[in-house]
């Protein structure tokens, strides 16, 4: 009997001092899947946000001008309730954006626009706020 072969059909393969086990197949590298999901995640909700604090601006200074007890007011309320609740979707959008994120920094799955998604993650909120606050005339 040789050494890396059988000794009868369908029995054990011997293996040398000279060779070793078959390896196991390499796992393939994976893909910027995760990264690009996160960083289209966040992407999204920044533009909502300044879309959002735009708007919910200009609503602010028509509810400043016009009378408490007029209907437009509580339409121009209902319209103010309506963009905080978008903005909170978009929140909640941008907290899984930016988790995403994260793990793909973290398992290296879409490195670099995980950062940039990261990034954007983080600032857009603080930036749509100023953004609101300066459209609003309150900056």
């Amino acid at each position: 009997m040789s050494y890396g072969t059988t000794g009868y059909p369908g029995g054990p393969v011997v293996y040398g001092s000279y060779q070793s086990a078959p390896q196991p197949p390499a796992r393939p590298k994976p893909g910027p899947g995760l990264g690009v999901t996160g960083f289209i995640l966040s992407f999204v909700a920044c533009i909502g946000h300044f879309v959002l604090a735009h708007v919910s601006a200009d609503w602010f200074l028509a509810l400043q001008r016009v009378s408490s007890s007029s209907s437009q007011a509580e339409e121009l309320g209902y319209k103010a309730v309506g963009t905080g609740i978008g903005q909170a979707a978009l929140g909640v959008l941008n907290l899984v954006g930016i988790i995403l994120n994260i793990v793909a920094l973290a398992t290296g799955r879409g490195r670099v626009l995980g950062l940039i998604g990261l990034l954007i993650g983080v600032l857009a909120p603080v930036g749509a706020f100023f953004w609101f606050g300066s459209q609003a005339g309150l900056l």
